[in-house]
């Protein structure tokens, strides 16, 4: 412990930058193993939409937190990495969603549904772009933003 706090009092150092560098590698080592918790799925019959969970980040007021997007025929779970929740998987009804607006700039989604809304954002264009089109062509009588430009 006395070693990683003398390196701590270096930021920015050589030496300082490879103990980071380190530390944030055995992090993402650890969500690497992160997959989705199937048993939160509501009903059995639900088929998946994607071949697998996609990493993404929810965005709140002042925080984003990092979690799995997982996406079947009949809703859309989110799965934070970390929390306290005694039910820690949040999911929405592709029935219940009323709006889905791309934001390009953080290449996020924001869904619209009848109890709320889930904001997120992805690593790149494409997860972002291919979650909205499998929610698109599971959806009817909602407003996109090529509606809403329409």
């Amino acid at each position: 412990m006395f070693r990683v706090y003398q390196v701590s009092q270096n930021i920015g150092s050589e030496e300082y930058t490879k103990f980071e560098l380190n530390v944030f590698s055995f992090f993402d080592d650890i969500r690497g193993e992160f997959i989705f918790d199937k048993t939160r799925i509501k009903n059995v019959s639900e088929k998946p939409l994607l071949s697998q969970e996609i990493r993404c980040k929810q965005i709140l007021p002042l925080v984003s937190i990092e979690g799995l997007l997982y996406i079947t025929d009949k809703r859309v779970y989110f799965q934070p990495y970390k929390t306290t929740q005694a039910n820690p998987v949040d999911n929405y009804s592709i029935k219940s969603i009323k709006k889905i607006f791309k934001i390009s700039n953080i290449k996020g989604l924001e869904l619209w549904t009848d109890s709320g809304s889930l904001y997120v954002s992805f690593k790149t264009i494409q997860e972002s772009n291919l979650v909205y089109n499998k929610l698109i062509q599971k959806m009817t009588d909602i407003q996109s933003e090529q509606s809403l430009l329409n």
